[in-house]
């Protein structure tokens, strides 16, 4: 059983130093996070995925590749990103979320424009990669965020993320 080598807790994280932190949300089946941690050894990756499937996956693989370096949080995102400290990350990676286009799943979406500036808060260099594979969930997004008087963030520098 590989899982209490890579599942991990958040009080776990905060022993690792001298590391640059890198965060992937949504990992799927984790061929980012996999490749990523194989190729930047001396980063450390902390991916956050609910789903089961994609976290066995991860850790099998993060096994068999003897990484040290990755530590897998199986919980919702939104219940720990409150726990790491603002410009904690030097990287995010958020790939490809579903879009969950209907109203009805409003509250299913990982993308609004307060969890972008949550996101965007904890990390220091701003570089986070965003990618989404659906425009007409790219232009809402970008639109909410923009019409947000509360929005702390340059709506140019947003909307180059994606």
């Amino acid at each position: 059983n590989h899982k209490k080598d890579f599942l991990v807790n958040f009080e776990e994280i905060k022993l690792v130093k001298n590391k640059d932190f890198i965060l992937e949300i949504g990992f799927g089946l984790g061929e980012n996070i996999l490749f990523q941690a194989t190729t930047y050894p001396k980063d450390y990756f902390i991916g956050v995925d609910p789903f089961i499937n994609g976290v066995a996956n991860v850790v099998q693989k993060a096994k068999e590749l003897n990484l040290n370096n990755i530590s897998i949080l199986d919980t919702p995102v939104q219940k720990v990103i409150d726990n790491f400290e603002d410009n904690f990350f030097s990287k995010v990676f958020v790939l490809f979320p579903d879009p969950w286009m209907k109203n009805k799943q409003k509250k299913r979406r990982l993308l609004n424009y307060l969890f972008l500036e949550k996101i965007l808060k904890k990390e220091k260099t701003k570089k986070s990669e965003i990618p989404l594979d659906h425009k007409l969930e790219l232009e809402k997004r970008l639109e909410e965020y923009r019409k947000n008087p509360e929005n702390v963030l340059n709506w140019s520098d947003l909307k180059e993320k994606w």
